[in-house]
């Protein structure tokens, strides 16, 4: 399989791909996204809106935008999510956090997993909203208001390698981990539609694949993007 605008990422194991620049993913004006990989699509909630930037991207308002799809993952297992994404508006404030992506379990008050910036940083929750850890805060470089990222998380039987810009950063091994029901883009928090810390900016294409993506891979898959985000 080859997606539209690009023809040159890894598909072995892609099983989600969104990506408002295709016409076969999104079409503006619409709440729903189609998956290009396979039949869970998702949907828009809340005003979530559309750029054309970037050849098409989706448009976020740090309020209560979000995106998000119905989708179980063992976070104990392999998988791999990559999301590129940029943020109109960032601070040193730790209170400030905004989400790039997020399981949940449907009911918990936090996360199951998830990925954000906080303090001008990148930090992972993995918890159920009483037994959360920090496992990853203070080991990645800052995050720019107005730069573009691509976001990857590649999961080996639990082990998380945590990679920015196809820059391997650091390998974690959480103390907790569940069986989402929901996977969103730009919020965490319980259920589908529900926000919290949202992403303030705009996501690009997002992928999910069944298995743990190799150093290897996951560079081709930033290379085979970089150029239409400036890179």
């Amino acid at each position: 399989m080859a997606l539209h605008h690009n023809p040159r990422i890894v598909t072995d194991g892609l099983i989600f791909a969104v990506d408002a620049a295709d016409e076969n993913s999104y079409t503006s004006g619409s709440t729903d996204v189609f998956n290009l990989a396979g039949n869970v699509s998702a949907s828009l909630f809340n005003g979530t809106g559309y750029s054309s930037i970037n050849q098409g991207v989706f448009d976020l308002d740090g309020s209560n935008d979000v995106i998000g799809m119905p989708y179980v993952q063992d976070t104990g297992g392999s998988f791999t999510v990559e999301v590129w994404a940029k943020c109109d508006s960032m601070t040193t404030d730790t209170s400030n956090r905004q989400t790039i992506f997020s399981f949940n379990t449907g009911t918990q008050g936090y996360q199951l997993l998830d990925l954000e910036v906080w303090g001008d940083g990148l930090t992972s929750f993995n918890g159920d909203g009483s037994a959360y850890t920090l496992p990853i805060n203070g080991n990645f470089k800052p995050v720019n208001a107005n730069d573009w990222h691509c976001y990857t998380l590649s999961v080996n039987n639990g082990v998380q390698s945590w990679y920015k810009d196809s820059e391997f950063l650091t390998e974690i091994s959480p103390t907790y981990t569940a069986t989402s029901a929901y996977f969103k883009l730009a919020s965490r928090g319980a259920g589908l539609s529900n926000g919290g810390q949202q992403w303030d900016g705009n996501i690009g294409p997002a992928k999910i694949y069944n298995r743990a993506l190799t150093a290897q891979e996951v560079l081709q898959n930033y290379n085979a993007t970089k150029t239409r985000f400036g890179l």
